[in-house]
């Protein structure tokens, strides 16, 4: 993710149960024409294992000069093989270049042949099975030891975002041919998502990179390590503007994590979102302004009192307001006792104020049952089950049962 997965942000996962992070997307051309790019682009501490550094670029001398620049600092290597967006088409790379074989097998090939550390990718789905199918066996061939692959096409993303397709990644790791490691990607809005997925498609690990941009302790199921308890955006705002301030992240980065982290706060005390985007004037670029401001938002919520969601109606909890709302809610163990619904400010980017649902507008999808069935193509093999979740990369992915009821036709996608 640009600017999503710095350092600070990559040690706020891993706190909350993140196995293993990548870096933003590595512009190779810069990191090895501009000095001071790979300064302010790439960081780490001993803290921050296992990374896996991604780059993208066309060109497989660059890149893997780029990568050579890093290769002592990372556990692997991953080429960006899934970038939607229209930069990567005017740059060459991301899902433009997973269309161009011979190019993105020669890069895989370079960085296979050049590197002590192993080399993966970052892939979509292409528009027909045959087309994907044959494309994952090139770069396998190439020597990618692993594979990310996201279950959707390179135009299935923002406003016309669909259910993400699980089958395709289950059809891939059920082929006999495909031996490399999967990754699952797409699809994963909350902890609840994740055994869902692992089961739908037997990979050996899924990723979240849109949700968790809002919800950092999406792994840990939104509880604080050691104790169980709710953790909500006011506590997850204050770890990460600290980290961020600590590990020397650029103020403006640290700005947009926020504005993410309390989005629905924000979207109620639309006066705090102008502030933020502002952040302070002359005086916008300091952590002051930024902690200031996450402040207001705690003052905010904690006065909203009858603007609190009714669903406590008839109990005196109910009158007392959000601050109550906030102690109940942040020092329970357990989830909430039936009907109660926790407040907008506790997260769960599977209501519809949420930043994730923000292109979504009711398209769900990500359930068992919710993609095509597996093409014919794919008949035959034995894909296995799997486990253990990946933090961050450039798409999204998610968890488990209870909320498939919750959600009966409510389950978000997009990355």
């Amino acid at each position: 993710m640009v600017d999503g997965s710095e350092l600070a942000f990559r040690l706020l996962t891993r706190r909350y149960g993140v196995q293993l992070a990548y870096t933003p997307m590595l512009h190779a051309k810069m990191m090895t024409t501009h000095e001071g790019y790979a300064g302010e682009h790439f960081t780490t501490c001993a803290a921050d294992r296992p990374l896996v550094a991604q780059f993208a670029g066309h060109d497989p001398a660059t890149v893997l000069a780029a990568a050579r620049m890093v290769q002592g600092r990372v556990d692997a290597v991953d080429l960006n093989l899934g970038c939607p967006q229209g930069i990567a088409r005017r740059g060459r790379y991301g899902a433009f270049l997973l269309e161009d074989t011979a190019t993105s097998v020669a890069v895989v090939e370079a960085l296979a042949g050049g590197l002590p550390v192993p080399v993966t990718v970052k892939v979509r789905v292409l528009p027909t099975w045959d087309a994907t199918l044959r494309t994952v066996l090139a770069l396998q061939a190439a020597g990618a030891a692993a594979m990310t692959v996201h279950g959707r096409t390179r135009t299935n993303m923002k406003q016309s975002i669909t259910a993400v397709d699980w089958a395709i990644i289950a059809a891939l790791r059920a082929h006999p041919d495909v031996r490399l490691p999967i990754f699952a990607n797409g699809g994963i809005a909350c902890a609840d998502d994740v055994a869902p997925c692992l089961a739908a498609t037997g990979a050996q690990a899924v990723m979240s990179s849109e949700a968790i941009l809002e919800n950092p302790a999406l792994f840990a199921d939104t509880r604080a390590p050691g104790t169980g308890a709710r953790v909500d955006v006011l506590t997850l705002a204050r770890e990460y503007a600290t980290l961020a301030e600590e590990t020397g992240t650029h103020p403006g980065v640290a700005r947009g994590h926020l504005i993410k982290i309390l989005f629905r706060p924000l979207a109620e005390f639309t006066t705090l979102r102008g502030a933020l985007l502002g952040a302070g004037g002359s005086d916008r670029n300091t952590y002051a302004s930024l902690r200031a401001i996450i402040d207001a938002v705690e003052a905010a919520v904690t006065a909203a009192g009858s603007r609190t969601p009714a669903a406590l109606a008839g109990t005196d909890v109910a009158a007392r307001g959000a601050a109550a709302w906030r102690e109940w809610a942040t020092t329970r163990a357990d989830q909430p006792a039936a009907g109660l619904v926790p407040p907008y400010y506790i997260t769960d980017v599977l209501e519809p104020g949420a930043w994730y649902m923000r292109h979504r507008k009711g398209v769900y999808g990500g359930l068992p049952g919710a993609a095509r069935p597996p093409p014919a193509a794919a008949a035959g093999g034995g894909g296995s089950g799997g486990g253990g979740a990946s933090g961050e990369g450039e798409d999204d992915a998610a968890e488990a049962a209870p909320a498939a009821k919750r959600r009966a036709g409510e389950c978000a996608d997009e990355s």
